[in-house]
C-alpha cells in the first residue's frame, strides 16, 4: 500500500487492501477504489465516472460505432492508470449490456483488453440486474421498495 492511499484513511485497520472496480455500462463508465479488510469492512476510497455513451449510434444491427468506442477505450486506460498511481493492482473490469448486445461487442473487449492491459468480464443480464439490485438496497434508508433499473 502506498502512502497516497494510506494518508485517505484516519485510521489504517490491519489487513486493509484494495481493490477497484470498473462498471463499462451502456452510457457511463465508472471507477470505483475501495479499501476493505476482508469479511470485516469496506470504504470507498475514490470515485471517478465519465459518459462515454458506448451506445451511442447503435442500429436495429447492433453494431458499436468507432467513436464510441475509442471514447470507452480512452476512459478506461485512464483509470487504469489511476489505479496504478494510487498503488491498486486488483482492478476488476465488467462490461454490460451495450457490449453483450452488439455484435461486435466480442471483438470491442478484446480491442480494449489489448490497448488497455484491462480484461473485461462480460456480465449477463441477470448478473447485471442482481448486482444492480445489490448496490440499491445496500446504499438506501428504505425497508420497502421497488427497484427499476432504466438502463444507460
Amino acid at each position: 500500500m502506498n502512502e497516497v492511499t494510506m494518508a485517505k484513511w484516519t485510521y489504517a485497520p490491519p489487513g486493509m487492501q484494495q481493490v477497484a472496480i470498473i462498471d463499462l455500462g451502456s452510457n457511463t463508465t465508472r471507477l470505483v477504489i475501495y479499501g476493505y479488510v476482508p469479511g470485516r469492512a469496506f470504504r470507498i476510497e475514490d470515485a471517478v465516472r465519465e459518459q462515454v455513451r458506448l451506445s451511442e449510434g447503435m442500429d436495429e444491427g447492433g453494431v458499436l460505432r468507432a467513436e464510441p468506442m475509442r471514447r470507452a477505450i480512452e476512459a478506461l486506460r485512464l483509470f487504469k492508470l489511476f489505479s496504478d498511481v494510487n498503488g491498486v493492482s486488483d482492478i476488476l473490469c465488467v462490461a454490460t449490456a451495450a457490449s453483450r448486445d452488439a455484435v461486435n461487442g466480442p471483438a470491442f473487449l478484446r480491442r480494449l483488453e489489448a490497448e488497455t492491459g484491462l480484461t473485461p468480464r462480460l456480465l449477463t443480464g441477470e448478473e447485471e440486474a442482481y448486482y444492480g439490485y445489490v448496490a440499491a438496497v445496500n446504499s438506501l434508508q428504505f425497508t420497502d421498495g421497488l427497484v427499476v433499473d432504466i438502463g444507460g
